[in-house]
């Protein structure tokens, strides 16, 4: 089974992608954030008039599960390849042995463990097409690429 997240992304998703990612995990300061044209959003947040760490980590992460980020182990990326087109985001997983043709029109199975995109052996055929598996571990398991990054 192919599940699809993510393929083309405008800058400005990724822009709030990020930074809430960064937020959320303590690792930007709110107030710091720059601003981004054409996105309208207040990361520091206020109670009672005054600055709220708590208030604003907490909005970036209601953002974080909003985006199904939950689990990404990086922040995504300002300049991702997402934006150009050139990346796909997709969970794969399979049952038993898995027969698939690469392109050269050749059936591979593959029967090795684990069975989900985190298999070599389905890295191997998804090169063939010059589709190339993120190459920094599980930080990022579902992005495949033109180049792996």
């Amino acid at each position: 089974m192919v599940k699809i997240s993510a393929t083309l992304r405008p800058p400005e998703r990724a822009y709030m992608m990020h930074w809430c990612w960064l937020i959320a995990k303590g690792k930007a300061d709110p107030k710091k954030v720059p601003s981004m044209n054409g996105v309208p959003i207040k990361w520091d947040h206020e109670v009672d008039g005054k600055y709220s760490k708590e208030k604003s980590i907490v909005a970036a992460k209601e953002m974080l599960i909003g985006f199904g980020m939950q689990k990404l182990g990086t922040a995504p990326a300002l300049d991702s390849k997402h934006i150009r087109g050139l990346a796909v985001d997709m969970n794969v997983t399979w049952d038993g042995a898995l027969t698939i043709k690469d392109a050269n029109n050749k059936s591979i199975i593959i029967n090795t463990q684990p069975t989900d995109g985190m298999n070599k052996e389905l890295h191997a055929v998804g090169a063939t097409y010059c589709v190339i598996k993120y190459n920094a571990g599980g930080v990022d398991k579902p992005h495949w690429s033109d180049t792996g990054n």
